[in-house]
């Protein structure tokens, strides 16, 4: 499954590269993109500017493992990180994940990628403002 990936994902960075396309892959379970260390192994070898991944950290349990993760994950990514009020099934804080994104040396952009909490029925607008106020009083 990995050596196809690698294959496949090289030949979809080239084509990227020749139309001038980043192409990202976000972690997300299910399949080849479960387990951060194969998709790790995957973007080292195809070792594209054009491939990279797009960093979910909603998408990773509240594990020491899935921290590594991340730390991995920011590494590798230039460009873009989803940003969320609730992360992972064991929460994992916005303020870890800026702090863990700070650390790894990361300098792409965040983007807020939901902010409708079903826990809280805060509505999609007043989420988006408490989401971009603890972002910046984060990244103070």
């Amino acid at each position: 499954q990995i050596k196809a990936a690698i294959d496949s994902f090289s030949r979809l960075a080239d084509y990227g590269a020749e139309r001038n396309v980043k192409i990202l892959i976000e972690n997300h379970a299910g399949g080849l993109s479960t387990r951060y260390q194969d998709l790790v192994t995957v973007f080292k070898a195809v070792n594209s500017p054009f491939f990279e991944p797009l960093n979910e950290p909603g998408n990773f349990l509240g594990t020491e493992d899935a921290r590594n993760g991340m730390r991995e994950y920011f590494k590798l990514s230039g460009w873009l990180c989803h940003i969320r009020p609730l992360q992972g099934i064991e929460y994992i804080t916005i303020e870890e994940v800026i702090q863990i994104m700070n650390e790894s040396g990361f300098h792409g952009f965040c983007s807020i990628e939901s902010c409708w909490d079903i826990q809280t029925r805060k509505d999609l607008e007043e989420g988006i403002r408490e989401m971009i106020n603890l972002t910046l009083k984060c990244l103070a």
